[in-house]
């Protein structure tokens, strides 16, 4: 997406040429670029960078020269990466098990004039088919079923975290522990049916392509980033309790403390060290930095959530809805009620 020096209410991105990615000028050679675009996640490690207009964010009428699609290579001369501050890397795979091994760096990307190839712009200057790319090749669909499948695969990754959680402490026997056990177990098969409505009803689209269909995919993923991921992490935090912050580091088990270590964290079903490796995780899921960039993650993922209710609100056929209820009414009429 374009930076923005202020934002706005409407659907249409607010865009100025001092910040937003803008072709400059036009050469025999290709287009020539300069501004920024976020959040290029990966993107200092990767090899290429594909520059595309979001289906979240519209363009207005006169962004014609903010309209392109292109991949160049990330060496390209001009292109820069301003990355965030890492976290947990090279520490412990036992007290940071997610940090440690599969931080995504995020990052903003900065063109200074860089010079894109003919042969590597795929669009340029129309701005209907910028904003509408996306929906009108099905492409979102598809990058959506690959999207849901992973939150489907993150719930299933929490649900068993939750369990051995709850055989670790011996706390399956408490009431509220079942019903937040249960709750993620909702959460996940919710998530299961949204994908599999999508596989169920998928249809080719005008050039044959088999896609899966939008509307349950758009759901599942509107939940789970703005409700189901954000309350799962919180009930890791509350079956976890004190057992998140109580935590012996990898380096405890190699001191004169270790015995006592060993004495006193061990539970009925489960050894000190054990239950240390399990609630490291635990904590790396729903406490730690890395778990916060999770969490902000999932909620953005989409794109603004408001303005993707918005644009759900204007754009879903309600009609088939409304007329069952013009229906009712009259049938209730005809037979003499008011």
């Amino acid at each position: 997406m374009n930076l923005q020096r202020s934002r706005n209410p409407s659907p249409v991105d607010n865009l100025s040429e001092e910040v937003a990615l803008t072709v400059i000028k036009e050469t025999d050679a290709g287009i020539v670029v300069r501004g920024s675009r976020v959040l290029a996640t990966l993107g200092p490690i990767s090899d290429e960078i594909a520059i595309y207009h979001a289906g979240n964010h519209r363009l207005g009428a006169e962004a014609r020269r903010q309209s392109f699609a292109f991949s160049i290579p990330c060496d390209t001369p001009g292109l820069t990466f301003l990355c965030r501050e890492s976290f947990d890397l090279g520490r412990s795979h036992f007290n940071h098990p997610l940090g440690s091994r599969f931080e995504e760096m995020d990052a903003t990307v900065f063109f200074n004039n860089v010079l894109v190839p003919w042969e590597r712009v795929f669009l340029l200057g129309d701005v209907d088919l910028c904003n509408n790319i996306g929906a009108a090749t099905q492409s979102m669909a598809h990058s959506g079923h690959q999207v849901l499948t992973r939150c489907v695969v993150k719930a299933e990754f929490i649900l068993g975290l939750a369990d051995l959680m709850v055989e670790t402490l011996g706390s399956g026997s408490i009431p509220h522990v079942q019903e937040q056990v249960a709750e993620l177990i909702t959460q996940r098969d919710m998530l299961r049916a949204c994908l599999r409505a999508a596989e169920a009803d998928a249809a080719p689209n005008q050039w044959g392509v088999m896609s899966p269909a939008t509307a349950p995919l758009q759901a599942g993923r509107t939940l789970f980033g703005r409700t189901v991921y954000p309350r799962m992490v919180e009930i890791i935090q509350l079956l976890g309790t004190s057992s998140l912050m109580a935590l012996p580091a990898e380096a405890d088990f190699e001191t004169p403390l270790a015995p006592a270590v060993h004495q006193y964290l061990a539970t009925d079903t489960t050894n000190a060290r054990e239950r240390a490796r399990l609630f490291h995780l635990a904590w790396d899921v729903s406490c730690s930095a890395f778990a916060g960039r999770q969490v902000l993650y999932e909620r953005m993922f989409g794109g603004n959530p408001v303005r993707n209710a918005m644009t759900l609100f204007h754009t879903y056929d309600k009609e088939p809805f409304r007329q069952r209820v013009h229906e009712f009414l009259r049938s209730a009429d005809c037979k003499g009620y008011k």
